[in-house]
């Protein structure tokens, strides 16, 4: 869009108002053109002047009005006024004070690579975290002992006492720091020696990316797990749910039937054909130490889910760093595959949906510094 033009404006050399802004039906000059997919609008200078009010209390909640953007500077003392009561708001909402629900939830950094929460609850325990048996202090013994007196006759040794336990919601790092960003919990650093759990400080944005991303939690692999999260899957991780993955097993008959079909079958084989249940190769299974690793199973988000009892996973994921590894080759993407049960389609009779379903199927969910994109890979 071109400049206005100083003899249009007025005499401070402020530009003339937009024809867009005119009342409907009074004025018959057309309105500016829509920008251009080529115009980026994170680019312009945002107005901030909407956000004064929601931080005055008094003013009633409606929807904020953004106002009219400028596309370029013309060096105006009415652009520079706008321009500064923007920021002035923008300071205002950011410096406002931001308190946490009654009913919010707490955690506590265990120091290593995950979080013990405080009185669990919420929408979000359905899906995330695990219940940990862990010991707790025991002081009955100790009083037991001081009490007996000295003069009593020797009794019978107890038998030791098992442990008491009690039951706890730990957090890995990537649902940690999922819950903190998004608002839903408030994550504390461990105390000082001597003092009460959940006493020290809290924990930033800044300082939980520091704490929870590292050797064990990588940026690729949280950017996969938080954006599965905001779509509403269900993300557990693979190597603890590997007791909800299906085996497969032939459908069961008639025990005479089943005899028969295997003395058949050893009289009357055929020649070796394809089996996907079986190796392909003439010599032993190679075994490629390279080959990347599933990383997730994600659930689609079905009501009734149980994390104690998922069953088997929809999706399953695995993530590469596009900067530190290249795409898996055959060999690769071949034990890549054999990591995920065999689970051949059901009720399709149709063979071209047969192959386009496949017998084994992975994700591949490749990240390129935050620039994710996936790809499915099936065998049939």
């Amino acid at each position: 869009m071109p400049p206005p033009s100083s003899e249009a404006g007025d005499d401070d050399g402020s530009p003339p108002p937009s024809p867009a802004l005119s009342p409907r039906g009074t004025s018959s000059t057309p309105s500016l053109p829509a920008p251009s997919a080529d115009v980026d609008l994170t680019d312009e200078v945002q107005d901030f002047r909407f956000l004064t009010s929601l931080i005055d209390s008094e003013t009633a909640q409606k929807l904020p009005s953004r106002g009219t953007k400028d596309f370029e500077p013309h060096g105006t003392r009415a652009q520079d006024a706008a321009l500064a009561a923007s920021r002035a708001a923008m300071h205002a909402a950011l410096s406002l004070a931001r308190v946490h629900p009654r009913g919010g939830q707490r955690a506590e950094w265990d120091g290593k690579d995950g979080a013990w929460v405080d009185k669990p609850g919420g929408f979000w325990v359905r899906s995330v975290g695990r219940v940990v048996r862990v010991p707790i202090a025991d002081s009955d013994s100790d009083s037991d002992s001081e009490d007996q007196p000295s003069d009593t006759m020797p009794t019978k040794p107890k038998s030791p006492r098992k442990p008491k336990t009690e039951a706890r919601t730990h957090l890995h790092p990537e649902e940690a720091l999922w819950l903190l960003e998004r608002g839903s919990l408030d994550i504390h650093w461990p105390p000082a020696p001597g003092e009460a759990p959940f006493t020290g400080l809290p924990m930033s944005l800044q300082g939980g990316y520091a704490a929870f991303l590292g050797e064990v939690l990588s940026l690729e692999v949280f950017t996969v797990y938080q954006y599965l999260k905001r779509a509403g899957y269900t993300v557990l991780r693979a190597g603890e749910n590997e007791g909800s993955v299906p085996v497969y097993k032939a459908a069961a008959g008639n025990p005479l039937s089943v005899l028969f079909a295997r003395l058949w079958t050893a009289l009357f084989a055929p020649q070796p054909a394809h089996d996907p249940t079986t190796n392909t190769s003439i010599g032993p299974a190679p075994t490629d130490p390279t080959a990347p690793r599933v990383t997730y199973h994600v659930y689609k988000p079905l009501p009734g889910f149980k994390k104690t009892s998922p069953g088997p996973p929809d999706f399953y994921v695995s993530v590469i760093n596009a900067r530190e590894s290249c795409f898996p080759s055959e060999r690769q993407l071949d034990g890549l595959l054999a990591q995920t049960p065999y689970h051949p389609p059901t009720g399709v009779t149709n063979l071209y949906l047969r192959l386009k379903k496949g017998y084994r199927d992975v994700v591949l969910a490749v990240v390129d510094q935050g620039v994710a994109w996936s790809m499915a890979i099936w065998t049939s």
